[in-house]
């Protein structure tokens, strides 16, 4: 199954949103995905970083399009996020998850979500329950 004919499918599903949230470039590999943020005035709270529910939804993001980098639907369990430093106005955040591999349907990842200086923002653990679901029917 090409990866690019998973990523597409997945961000056309996704579209709104990838869109409302402001979401930037998405690259998807099997157990594999990066998403990225830029930090936006309408994105920040009232201490001027970026709200973290934007920042947990950033890692949720990267960490399902991880798990579903194999042709397989699913969904999150559980998420556990720990923010480490605060994200500011214009850096741009990536969110880099990895699945642990297994043949079966729950996995466990985790995400690391760092800004243009590398520096670690946050960090999410999570499980994901895969299904027999395929993204793509097919040898699409």
């Amino acid at each position: 199954m090409s990866e690019y004919k998973i990523v597409k499918k997945l961000t056309q599903l996704d579209a709104a949103v990838i869109e409302h949230l402001g979401f930037e470039e998405i690259e998807i590999s099997e157990n594999r995905a990066t998403v990225t943020l830029t930090v936006k005035p309408h994105m920040v709270n009232s201490h001027g970083y970026c709200h973290g529910g934007l920042i947990y939804a950033l890692a949720d993001h990267a960490f399902a399009y991880a798990a579903m980098g194999s042709n397989r639907s699913g969904v999150t369990l559980s998420a556990q996020i720990v923010y480490e430093r605060p994200a500011k106005l214009g850096e741009t955040l990536l969110a880099a998850a990895e699945i642990q591999p297994t043949e079966g349907r729950v996995v466990n990842g985790q995400v690391t979500v760092t800004n243009t200086a590398s520096e670690r923002i946050a960090s999410l653990q999570g499980v994901h329950y895969r299904s027999d679901q395929p993204i793509i029917e097919g040898n699409a």
